[in-house]
């Protein structure tokens, strides 16, 4: 990840491509190898080095994950298990039923015209060329992934993950590195510092919690025990319109009515 980041593939550009791959010489490869990178974050190396045994299961199916050894990532590290997307597993069983006996456990997944793999450098300029054709400056082959690593970052906490579940998934030996890949959001961080108002201008409610935030002894509303745990322990202080102080104390939190 050195000089300038490859940019990110917006969803009405990731749906443009998904159309014009589907008028390619080979699309029903091209929509998978697009797919790796984008549904799954796999580098082009990655992409490269897949064969059917990393996608199925004993009985030869494709499977619900895929696994990517170290070897055949950058070596030493980078091996990871990843859940398959809905929409790349089925765009592996288009494939694997559109190869036949081709589809065999040790062969690649990703083939040139000749039947052969394809090398790194290939998917490389497979990418550069399709981003070019669509005019779509600024991509290359690290596109996919760095969509991939943003948008799982932005929607780790919906499942109560954290960024080392996207770490994990980008295959990175450090959270640092997959910060890096992050893109930033312009229009979430104007929306986080409009929160970041004075209590007393909002009525005395803090405006992160609004109107619905309230007593758990009253058996009234509140968001949940982990938001309120996450506030408590960033404040100290989780409140509701007046009626309740929360205080972490070993680790647990503790409500008294005022």
């Amino acid at each position: 990840m050195q000089g300038k980041q490859a940019k990110i593939v917006s969803p009405t550009q990731e749906r443009a491509i998904l159309g014009y791959l589907a008028t390619t010489r080979y699309p029903a490869r091209d929509h998978v190898m697009f797919l790796l990178s984008m549904k799954a974050g796999l580098r082009a190396k990655e992409m490269a080095s897949l064969t059917w045994a990393m996608v199925t299961d004993a009985t030869g199916q494709v499977a619900e994950v895929l696994h990517v050894p170290n070897r055949a990532s950058k070596g030493k590290t980078g091996g990871r298990t990843i859940p398959l997307h809905p929409d790349l597993q089925a765009a592996l069983v288009t494939l694997q039923t559109a190869r036949g006996d081709m589809a065999t456990p040790e062969r690649p997944i990703l083939f040139s015209e000749r039947g052969g793999g394809l090398s790194p450098a290939t998917v490389r300029l497979w990418f550069h060329r399709l981003y070019t054709s669509l005019k779509m400056d600024g991509c290359s082959s690290h596109s996919g992934r760095r969509t991939f690593i943003t948008r799982a970052a932005r929607r780790v906490s919906q499942v109560g993950g954290s960024l080392r579940d996207v770490q994990e998934l980008a295959g990175h030996t450090s959270l640092a590195m997959t910060q890096r890949y992050i893109e930033g959001d312009t229009e979430a961080k104007r929306k986080l510092v409009a929160l970041l108002g004075d209590a007393e201008a909002h009525g005395g409610v803090d405006p992160v919690w609004g109107l619905a935030h309230r007593c758990w002894v009253c058996h009234a509303r509140l968001h949940s025990t982990s938001i309120t745990y996450i506030y408590a322990s960033m404040t100290g202080l989780a409140r509701s319109p007046g009626r309740c102080r929360t205080s972490p104390k070993a680790g647990k939190l503790k409500l008294a009515h005022h």
